[in-house]
Protein backbone atom coordinates (compact mmCIF):
# COMPACT_ATOMS: atom_id res chain seq x y z
CA UNK A 1 0.00 0.00 0.00
CA UNK A 2 1.21 3.49 -0.87
CA UNK A 3 2.56 5.49 2.07
CA UNK A 4 0.24 8.48 1.75
CA UNK A 5 1.55 10.25 4.84
CA UNK A 6 5.09 10.34 3.47
CA UNK A 7 3.80 11.31 0.04
CA UNK A 8 1.66 14.18 1.32
CA UNK A 9 4.55 15.43 3.43
CA UNK A 10 6.52 16.14 0.25
CA UNK A 11 3.63 17.01 -2.09
CA UNK A 12 0.69 18.20 0.05
CA UNK A 13 -1.22 19.33 -3.04
CA UNK A 14 -1.71 15.69 -4.05
CA UNK A 15 -4.13 15.23 -1.15
CA UNK A 16 -6.56 17.50 -3.02
CA UNK A 17 -6.15 15.68 -6.33
CA UNK A 18 -6.70 12.32 -4.67
CA UNK A 19 -10.15 13.47 -3.52
CA UNK A 20 -11.35 14.71 -6.90
CA UNK A 21 -14.36 12.75 -8.18
CA UNK A 22 -15.10 11.55 -11.68
CA UNK A 23 -18.57 11.89 -13.18
CA UNK A 24 -20.08 9.38 -15.59
CA UNK A 25 -20.96 11.26 -18.78
CA UNK A 26 -22.57 10.26 -22.09
CA UNK A 27 -20.32 9.30 -25.01
CA UNK A 28 -16.97 9.88 -23.24
CA UNK A 29 -17.75 7.53 -20.28
CA UNK A 30 -16.63 10.07 -17.65
CA UNK A 31 -15.17 13.54 -17.22
CA UNK A 32 -13.72 15.73 -14.50
CA UNK A 33 -15.82 16.63 -11.48
CA UNK A 34 -17.92 19.73 -12.17
CA UNK A 35 -17.81 22.88 -10.02
CA UNK A 36 -14.92 21.60 -7.94
CA UNK A 37 -13.65 24.12 -5.40
CA UNK A 38 -10.34 23.67 -3.55
CA UNK A 39 -7.35 25.91 -2.89
CA UNK A 40 -5.35 23.84 -5.39
CA UNK A 41 -7.69 22.80 -8.21
CA UNK A 42 -11.02 24.17 -9.45
CA UNK A 43 -13.32 23.25 -12.32
CA UNK A 44 -16.24 24.98 -14.01
CA UNK A 45 -19.80 23.84 -14.64
CA UNK A 46 -18.61 21.73 -17.59
CA UNK A 47 -15.73 20.08 -15.74
CA UNK A 48 -12.94 22.09 -17.39
CA UNK A 49 -10.14 23.10 -15.06
CA UNK A 50 -9.88 26.83 -14.45
CA UNK A 51 -7.48 28.58 -16.82
CA UNK A 52 -5.83 31.93 -16.14
CA UNK A 53 -4.98 34.40 -18.89
CA UNK A 54 -1.97 36.64 -19.49
CA UNK A 55 -3.29 39.23 -17.02
CA UNK A 56 -3.78 36.61 -14.30
CA UNK A 57 -7.56 36.66 -14.70
CA UNK A 58 -9.58 33.49 -14.92
CA UNK A 59 -10.93 32.95 -18.44
CA UNK A 60 -14.21 31.04 -18.69
CA UNK A 61 -15.15 28.72 -21.54
CA UNK A 62 -17.59 31.25 -23.00
CA UNK A 63 -14.97 33.99 -22.80
CA UNK A 64 -12.49 31.75 -24.57
CA UNK A 65 -14.94 30.95 -27.37
CA UNK A 66 -15.55 34.67 -27.89
CA UNK A 67 -11.88 35.60 -27.55
CA UNK A 68 -10.14 36.84 -30.71
CA UNK A 69 -7.48 34.71 -32.37
CA UNK A 70 -4.79 33.47 -32.08
CA UNK A 71 -5.92 30.82 -29.62
CA UNK A 72 -5.64 27.11 -28.95
CA UNK A 73 -6.68 24.27 -26.68
CA UNK A 74 -4.62 21.80 -24.66
CA UNK A 75 -5.89 18.23 -24.74
CA UNK A 76 -4.57 15.21 -22.88
CA UNK A 77 -4.75 13.25 -19.66
CA UNK A 78 -3.97 14.14 -16.04
CA UNK A 79 -0.58 15.62 -16.95
CA UNK A 80 -2.23 18.10 -19.31
CA UNK A 81 -5.00 18.66 -16.73
CA UNK A 82 -2.29 19.73 -14.29
CA UNK A 83 -2.26 17.08 -11.57
CA UNK A 84 0.71 17.96 -9.37
CA UNK A 85 0.47 21.73 -9.81
CA UNK A 86 -0.11 23.67 -6.60
CA UNK A 87 -2.69 26.01 -8.17
CA UNK A 88 -4.73 26.46 -11.35
CA UNK A 89 -2.35 29.29 -12.27
CA UNK A 90 0.51 26.81 -12.53
CA UNK A 91 -0.95 24.31 -14.97
CA UNK A 92 0.69 23.98 -18.39
CA UNK A 93 -2.24 25.85 -19.97
CA UNK A 94 -2.12 28.82 -17.59
CA UNK A 95 1.65 29.05 -17.95
CA UNK A 96 1.26 29.10 -21.74
CA UNK A 97 -1.04 32.10 -21.35
CA UNK A 98 1.32 33.90 -18.99
CA UNK A 99 4.43 33.68 -21.18
CA UNK A 100 3.08 33.57 -24.75
CA UNK A 101 0.94 35.58 -27.16
CA UNK A 102 -1.64 32.85 -27.91
CA UNK A 103 -4.69 32.44 -25.64
CA UNK A 104 -5.12 28.85 -24.42
CA UNK A 105 -7.84 26.85 -22.68
CA UNK A 106 -7.52 23.60 -20.73
CA UNK A 107 -9.57 20.85 -22.41
CA UNK A 108 -7.82 17.95 -20.65
CA UNK A 109 -9.59 15.08 -18.90
CA UNK A 110 -7.85 13.06 -16.21
CA UNK A 111 -6.95 9.63 -17.51
CA UNK A 112 -8.25 10.40 -20.99
CA UNK A 113 -7.10 8.37 -23.97
CA UNK A 114 -6.94 9.58 -27.57
CA UNK A 115 -10.47 8.42 -28.42
CA UNK A 116 -12.02 10.21 -25.45
CA UNK A 117 -10.12 13.37 -26.40
CA UNK A 118 -11.57 13.14 -29.90
CA UNK A 119 -15.16 12.57 -28.71
CA UNK A 120 -14.95 15.37 -26.14
CA UNK A 121 -13.75 17.87 -28.72
CA UNK A 122 -16.53 16.98 -31.15
CA UNK A 123 -19.07 17.77 -28.42
CA UNK A 124 -17.62 21.31 -28.44
CA UNK A 125 -17.42 21.72 -32.21
CA UNK A 126 -18.04 25.46 -32.01
CA UNK A 127 -14.63 25.71 -30.35
CA UNK A 128 -12.80 23.75 -33.04
CA UNK A 129 -14.21 25.98 -35.77
CA UNK A 130 -12.25 28.99 -34.57
CA UNK A 131 -8.89 27.67 -33.33
CA UNK A 132 -5.32 28.17 -34.47
CA UNK A 133 -3.80 25.32 -32.45
CA UNK A 134 -4.81 21.94 -31.05
CA UNK A 135 -2.01 20.63 -28.83
CA UNK A 136 -2.01 17.21 -27.18
CA UNK A 137 0.16 16.67 -24.10
CA UNK A 138 -0.21 12.95 -23.57
CA UNK A 139 0.50 9.63 -25.22
CA UNK A 140 0.70 7.40 -22.15
CA UNK A 141 -2.97 6.55 -21.55
CA UNK A 142 -3.40 4.48 -24.71
CA UNK A 143 -0.37 2.42 -23.71
CA UNK A 144 -1.42 2.04 -20.07
CA UNK A 145 -4.63 0.40 -21.17
CA UNK A 146 -2.78 -2.56 -22.62
CA UNK A 147 -1.25 -3.33 -19.24
CA UNK A 148 -4.36 -2.74 -17.15
CA UNK A 149 -7.21 -4.10 -19.25
CA UNK A 150 -8.74 -7.48 -18.48
CA UNK A 151 -10.21 -7.24 -21.99
CA UNK A 152 -8.86 -5.10 -24.84
CA UNK A 153 -10.84 -4.72 -28.04
CA UNK A 154 -8.89 -3.36 -31.04
CA UNK A 155 -11.77 -1.02 -31.94
CA UNK A 156 -13.08 0.04 -28.52
CA UNK A 157 -9.69 0.18 -26.80
CA UNK A 158 -9.69 0.82 -23.06
CA UNK A 159 -10.47 3.62 -20.58
CA UNK A 160 -9.70 4.24 -16.92
CA UNK A 161 -12.35 2.68 -14.71
CA UNK A 162 -13.33 0.17 -17.38
CA UNK A 163 -13.32 -2.68 -14.88
CA UNK A 164 -15.92 -0.80 -12.78
CA UNK A 165 -18.11 -0.25 -15.83
CA UNK A 166 -17.90 -3.92 -16.78
CA UNK A 167 -18.70 -5.11 -13.26
CA UNK A 168 -21.70 -2.81 -12.98
CA UNK A 169 -23.33 -3.97 -16.18
CA UNK A 170 -22.53 -7.62 -15.66
CA UNK A 171 -23.82 -7.75 -12.09
CA UNK A 172 -27.42 -6.60 -11.84
CA UNK A 173 -27.17 -6.32 -8.07
CA UNK A 174 -24.72 -3.42 -8.35
CA UNK A 175 -25.65 0.17 -9.12
CA UNK A 176 -23.63 2.58 -11.21
CA UNK A 177 -20.80 4.18 -9.27
CA UNK A 178 -20.10 7.85 -9.96
CA UNK A 179 -16.52 7.57 -8.84
CA UNK A 180 -13.72 6.00 -10.85
CA UNK A 181 -10.51 4.54 -9.53
CA UNK A 182 -8.01 6.78 -11.29
CA UNK A 183 -5.35 4.15 -11.71
CA UNK A 184 -7.00 0.76 -11.38
CA UNK A 185 -3.55 -0.79 -11.15
CA UNK A 186 -4.62 -3.71 -8.99
CA UNK A 187 -7.09 -5.05 -11.52
CA UNK A 188 -4.86 -6.61 -14.12
CA UNK A 189 -1.84 -8.87 -14.09
CA UNK A 190 -1.04 -8.37 -17.77
CA UNK A 191 2.55 -7.72 -18.79
CA UNK A 192 3.16 -6.47 -22.28
CA UNK A 193 6.58 -6.28 -23.87
CA UNK A 194 6.21 -7.22 -27.53
CA UNK A 195 5.66 -5.06 -30.58
CA UNK A 196 2.38 -6.81 -31.32
CA UNK A 197 0.97 -5.67 -27.99
CA UNK A 198 1.82 -1.98 -28.07
CA UNK A 199 0.97 -1.89 -31.76
CA UNK A 200 -2.69 -2.17 -30.68
CA UNK A 201 -2.40 1.16 -28.88
CA UNK A 202 -0.62 2.68 -31.87
CA UNK A 203 -3.37 1.48 -34.21
CA UNK A 204 -5.97 3.36 -32.18
CA UNK A 205 -3.75 6.44 -32.13
CA UNK A 206 -3.40 6.31 -35.93
CA UNK A 207 -7.18 6.05 -36.35
CA UNK A 208 -7.91 8.94 -34.00
CA UNK A 209 -5.19 11.21 -35.37
CA UNK A 210 -6.41 10.50 -38.90
CA UNK A 211 -9.81 11.88 -37.90
CA UNK A 212 -8.10 14.88 -36.32
CA UNK A 213 -6.25 15.41 -39.60
CA UNK A 214 -9.59 15.52 -41.43
CA UNK A 215 -10.83 18.09 -38.91
CA UNK A 216 -7.66 20.09 -39.44
CA UNK A 217 -8.23 20.10 -43.19
CA UNK A 218 -11.75 21.41 -42.59
CA UNK A 219 -11.08 24.06 -39.94
CA UNK A 220 -7.45 24.98 -40.54
CA UNK A 221 -5.91 24.67 -37.06
CA UNK A 222 -2.42 23.28 -36.50
CA UNK A 223 -2.06 19.98 -34.61
CA UNK A 224 0.87 19.19 -32.33
CA UNK A 225 1.32 15.93 -30.43
CA UNK A 226 3.68 16.48 -27.48
CA UNK A 227 4.60 13.22 -25.78
CA UNK A 228 4.20 13.83 -22.07
CA UNK A 229 7.15 13.66 -19.67
CA UNK A 230 7.19 10.35 -17.80
CA UNK A 231 9.79 9.43 -15.20
CA UNK A 232 10.60 6.06 -16.73
CA UNK A 233 11.24 7.75 -20.08
CA UNK A 234 13.53 10.61 -19.07
CA UNK A 235 17.28 10.67 -18.55
CA UNK A 236 17.70 13.16 -15.72
CA UNK A 237 19.52 13.47 -12.44
CA UNK A 238 16.79 13.22 -9.83
CA UNK A 239 16.31 16.00 -7.31
CA UNK A 240 16.29 15.07 -3.63
CA UNK A 241 12.49 15.43 -3.60
CA UNK A 242 12.13 13.15 -6.61
CA UNK A 243 14.39 10.53 -5.04
CA UNK A 244 12.25 10.48 -1.90
CA UNK A 245 8.97 10.39 -3.84
CA UNK A 246 10.06 7.69 -6.26
CA UNK A 247 11.28 5.51 -3.39
CA UNK A 248 7.77 5.70 -1.91
CA UNK A 249 6.17 4.57 -5.17
CA UNK A 250 8.83 1.90 -5.72
CA UNK A 251 7.52 0.05 -2.67
CA UNK A 252 4.22 -0.63 -4.46
CA UNK A 253 4.74 -3.20 -7.25
CA UNK A 254 3.72 -1.98 -10.71
CA UNK A 255 2.21 1.25 -9.36
CA UNK A 256 3.27 3.22 -12.41
CA UNK A 257 4.44 0.27 -14.52
CA UNK A 258 7.72 2.10 -14.97
CA UNK A 259 9.88 -0.95 -15.67
CA UNK A 260 7.44 -2.28 -18.27
CA UNK A 261 6.89 1.06 -19.99
CA UNK A 262 10.64 1.57 -20.06
CA UNK A 263 11.03 -1.68 -22.00
CA UNK A 264 8.65 -0.60 -24.76
CA UNK A 265 9.59 3.08 -24.95
CA UNK A 266 11.74 2.90 -28.07
CA UNK A 267 9.19 0.99 -30.15
CA UNK A 268 6.13 2.87 -28.91
CA UNK A 269 7.61 6.37 -29.21
CA UNK A 270 9.05 5.47 -32.58
CA UNK A 271 5.60 4.34 -33.67
CA UNK A 272 4.00 7.61 -32.54
CA UNK A 273 6.65 9.57 -34.39
CA UNK A 274 6.04 7.53 -37.55
CA UNK A 275 2.27 8.09 -37.36
CA UNK A 276 2.78 11.84 -37.04
CA UNK A 277 5.22 11.88 -39.95
CA UNK A 278 2.74 9.97 -42.14
CA UNK A 279 -0.08 12.38 -41.26
CA UNK A 280 2.15 15.48 -41.37
CA UNK A 281 1.45 16.28 -37.71
CA UNK A 282 4.21 17.85 -35.65
CA UNK A 283 5.59 15.52 -32.97
CA UNK A 284 7.46 16.75 -29.89
CA UNK A 285 9.30 14.43 -27.50
CA UNK A 286 9.04 16.19 -24.14
CA UNK A 287 10.95 13.46 -22.22
CA UNK A 288 14.02 14.44 -24.24
CA UNK A 289 14.07 17.95 -22.72
CA UNK A 290 13.53 16.84 -19.11
CA UNK A 291 17.23 16.46 -18.35
CA UNK A 292 17.93 18.95 -15.55
CA UNK A 293 18.33 18.09 -11.87
CA UNK A 294 15.49 20.44 -10.91
CA UNK A 295 12.43 19.10 -9.09
CA UNK A 296 10.13 18.52 -12.08
CA UNK A 297 8.03 15.47 -11.08
CA UNK A 298 5.42 15.41 -8.31
CA UNK A 299 5.22 11.63 -8.81
CA UNK A 300 6.49 9.35 -11.62
CA UNK A 301 3.65 10.40 -13.92
CA UNK A 302 2.86 14.01 -13.02
CA UNK A 303 4.64 17.36 -12.87
CA UNK A 304 5.45 20.01 -10.30
CA UNK A 305 4.85 23.71 -10.98
CA UNK A 306 8.37 23.92 -12.36
CA UNK A 307 7.75 20.87 -14.55
CA UNK A 308 4.59 22.47 -15.96
CA UNK A 309 6.50 25.70 -16.61
CA UNK A 310 9.31 23.83 -18.36
CA UNK A 311 6.74 22.09 -20.57
CA UNK A 312 5.02 25.38 -21.41
CA UNK A 313 8.32 27.09 -22.24
CA UNK A 314 9.30 24.29 -24.61
CA UNK A 315 5.90 24.35 -26.33
CA UNK A 316 6.13 28.13 -26.78
CA UNK A 317 9.55 27.70 -28.40
CA UNK A 318 8.01 25.35 -30.97
CA UNK A 319 4.81 27.24 -31.77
Amino acid sequence: MLDQIARYRITPQMRHYDKVLYYWQPHVMYFNQINLRTKVCNTDERGFRWTYDKNDNRISYDQFVAHPKPKGIILGNSTAFGVGATHDRYSITSYLNSIGDVTWFNFAGRGYNSTQELFLSQLYLETLKNLDYVVFVGGISNLFGLFLAEEYDPAWGWFYGQYIFQRVFRDKEQGISDKLDVLGLNNSSNTINTKADYQKALNIYRRDLSIWKALQNTYGFKIILALQPFAAWVDKELSQEEKKLFSIYAKVPNYYLGHILGDVKEGYVGGLREICEDLKIEFLDLPEVFTSSEWLFSDPGHLTDKGCLKTAEYLISKI
